[in-house]
C-alpha cells in the first residue's frame, strides 16, 4: 500500500542510522508503503553517496558516531535549503532533539519509533519537499518566460502590474495606444496566458522570491 497522496516513485528517504538492525527496520517500513528508502550507517557515508536526489527527506539519528548528527543537520540544510530531516533519538537525547527542532528540523522520533507514526510524519515530510520542488520548478520557468521577454515588452509588464492602463502607460512612453496593446499582447502570448489578472500573479510571485 502507498502513501496517500504522494508520488512515491519520484521520492526517497535517506536513513541514515548506524544500528544496522533499526536502520534495516526503518527501511522496510517505508518499502513495505511504496516509499523508497536508502540508508547509511553514517553521516560520512551519506555525504559520500552522491547528491541527494530530491523531492526527499533525511531520517537522522542524532546520536551517530564521526560527525554527529547535529553537525550533519547543519551541512545538510547549508547544502540543500529546505530539505525537510526528521531526527530519531534515543531516551537519553531528548535535548539533543530538541536542539535539531531549534535548528530547523520538522520532528522528531524516539527509538524505536512507532511504525505509524513514523509513516505518518515522514509521508509529511515528503509532501513538503515535494510542494517545495514543484513551486521552485515552477518559478524558474516563470523566470525563463520573462527572460525571453524584450526590454519593451518588461517595461510593459511591470506598468501593467503596477496597475497603470493601455492609455497611461502610451503616455509614458510617447507611443500609440495600439502599440502597448501590441507589446501586452505579445508579452502575455510569450508569457502563455490569457487573463490580465493571470500578469498580477505572476508579479506577485516573482516579487515574493525577492
Amino acid at each position: 500500500m502507498k502513501a496517500e497522496g504522494l508520488d512515491t516513485d519520484a521520492l526517497t528517504v535517506y536513513v541514515v542510522e548506524d544500528d544496522a538492525l533499526l536502520r534495516e527496520v526503518v527501511q522496510q517500513t517505508l518499502s513495505l508503503r511504496g516509499i523508497a528508502a536508502r540508508g547509511f550507517p553514517s553521516a560520512e557515508a551519506l555525504l559520500e553517496g552522491g547528491p541527494l536526489q530530491r523531492p526527499c527527506c533525511v531520517v537522522l539519528d542524532v546520536g551517530l558516531p564521526g560527525m554527529g548528527g547535529l553537525q550533519l543537520q547543519q551541512r545538510l540544510q547549508r547544502d540543500y535549503p529546505g530539505l525537510p530531516i526528521v531526527v530519531l533519538t534515543g531516551a537519553s537525547d531528548v535535548a539533543v532533539a530538541r536542539a535539531a527542532l531549534l535548528a530547523g528540523a520538522v520532528d522528531f522520533l524516539q527509538k524505536p519509533a512507532d511504525a505509524n507514526e513514523l509513516l505518518d510524519v515522514v509521508a509529511r515530510a515528503l509532501a513538503s519537499d515535494e510542494s517545495r520542488v514543484r513551486q521552485s520548478a515552477d518559478l524558474a520557468e516563470l523566470e525563463r518566460r520573462i527572460g525571453v521577454l524584450s526590454e519593451r515588452e518588461r517595461e510593459v509588464f511591470q506598468l501593467v502590474t503596477d496597475g497603470l492602463q493601455n492609455r497611461e502607460i502610451a503616455q509614458q512612453f510617447g507611443v500609440s495606444v495600439r502599440t502597448v496593446e501590441a507589446h501586452r499582447a505579445n508579452l502575455m502570448q510569450k508569457l502563455k496566458v490569457e487573463r490580465a489578472a493571470e500578469l498580477f500573479h505572476i508579479r506577485a510571485r516573482l516579487d515574493a522570491r525577492r
